[in-house]
């Protein structure tokens, strides 16, 4: 691809012999930086070389999400749930948009200390942040790199004609940089007026800023939180909609988890986070959620820098090495029909959670999703609250009959499903 020798991995264990244990070999990423800078994607975490800047990103990520750092925002994951709740009562036939909003504004509290306002359409911060989200979605695509690399002359795309809105190189470096600039001027206002509250960008800034920890630490932050945005919101969202297909598909995997909540937490109240340890059920269909139908795919891919021999197979320097996600959750030696959402298979024949865990969703080596722990805090609490305030059922149609959800998938680096017909029916008042 590209003039480039291409190593895609199916295997797990593979994965974790080269891209873990070697990872100083194969940290990299394709060189992108021409396309990236013509595109205005330079600040992407992800997409970086490894290099010193890149190492920066890293440091101010792994130290500000790390899973005793993130418990400082679960006051902010809990007031975004319970929205989420709200909405899904009122309006239940845009379940897809609450959940989309809920993903939204919940990393941008996270980040950013931002609040959903009472007209989202209009709110400026999250208008720059999703149409960031969008065409970066589309700018880091494999299609679109290859298309852009091969053929140059499309940065000039005029915006009207098909496809031109994200291939336009002009419209997507404003874009990009309101990403990036919009969110973070808005702390910064906020701090020098002191009214900042709880949020990652503040958080960091007190940490690393002015203090030589972080070369350039300020563009750093900045550049790793919208990073961490982009990434966030999109896979919150997409692992909610696959967990709602599979509640709606499995309706005696949703009776059990409900009985759990139930008998654990009763019907007073609504799970939080003091109860996680205490419902190993529910925190299997989290995990088999992330295994039924990984959002990524095709990971990131990485690069070798040097020339490497495994087993007897050499992968030469500059390799293209893809981990190939679907692959690995589909294992059929490990996964028993694999294409059943089976949450028992993370448990153990006493009902406990057992060792395994499908971290090949969130990537490899020193290349893994340092918001992983934030995000399967988010995706648990808005998962256990949702259960035990509503069931997830097929819709029926004008005669009666339920109608079979078969929904579309999206396409690009995250795949989950397109809005489909189901119905949230409230189980408490």
């Amino acid at each position: 691809m590209l003039g480039r020798d291409i190593v895609v991995i199916n295997s797990e264990t593979i994965a974790e012999d080269l891209l873990g244990k070697r990872s100083l070999n194969y940290s990299d990423r394709m060189n992108m930086s021409k396309m990236l800078e013509t595109y205005g994607h330079t600040f992407d975490t992800a997409l970086l070389n490894h290099d010193d800047t890149w190492r920066g990103h890293r440091r101010v990520l792994q130290q500000s999400l790390r899973p005793e750092a993130v418990t400082s925002y679960q006051p902010i994951q809990l007031r975004c749930t319970a929205k989420l709740l709200d909405s899904l009562a009122n309006s239940p036939e845009s379940w897809w948009k609450h959940i989309q909003l809920f993903s939204s504004y919940d990393i941008l509290g996270v980040i950013y200390d931002h609040d959903m306002p009472p007209d989202p359409e209009n709110d400026a911060v999250q208008q720059a942040a999703n149409m960031g989200v969008e065409i970066g979605t589309i700018i880091a695509s494999p299609g679109l790199i290859a298309l852009a690399t091969a053929f140059p002359f499309l940065k000039y795309t005029p915006t009207w004609c098909p496809g031109g809105r994200w291939i336009n190189a002009a419209n997507s470096r404003k874009h990009m940089k309101d990403f990036v600039d919009v969110p973070f001027n808005t702390v910064m206002k906020r701090m020098a007026c002191g009214e900042a509250g709880t949020c990652l960008v503040a958080d960091a800034l007190a940490k690393f800023g002015n203090t030589g920890k972080v070369s350039n630490a300020e563009q750093a932050i900045k550049d790793a939180c919208a990073t961490a945005y982009g990434a966030g919101g999109e896979t919150t969202a997409s692992t909610l909609t696959v967990f709602t297909l599979a509640m709606v598909l499995y309706p005696h995997v949703q009776a059990r988890a409900q009985e759990e909540i139930a008998a654990v937490v009763g019907n007073e109240r609504l799970p939080d986070f003091s109860d996680r340890s205490a419902l190993p059920y529910i925190e299997a269909v989290l995990r088999e959620t992330l295994r039924w139908r990984p959002v990524v795919p095709l990971a990131i891919p990485h690069a070798a820098t040097n020339n490497d021999i495994y087993n007897g197979y050499v992968i030469p320097k500059g390799a293209v090495i893809i981990p190939n996600v679907w692959a690995m959750a589909r294992n059929t030696e490990k996964y028993p029909s694999p294409d059943t959402f089976d949450p028992d298979r993370f448990l153990d024949p006493n009902g406990k959670l057992n060792e395994d865990t499908p971290d090949f969703a969130f990537g490899f080596g020193r290349r893994i999703c340092p918001g992983r722990y934030l995000a399967l805090g988010s995706v648990w609490v808005a998962m256990a609250q949702i259960l035990a305030s509503f069931s997830i059922e097929k819709e029926k149609d004008s005669v009666g009959s339920l109608i079979e959800p078969n929904p579309g998938w999206t396409h690009g680096i995250t795949s989950f499903p397109r809005s489909f017909p189901c119905n949230f029916v409230a189980r408490r008042e």
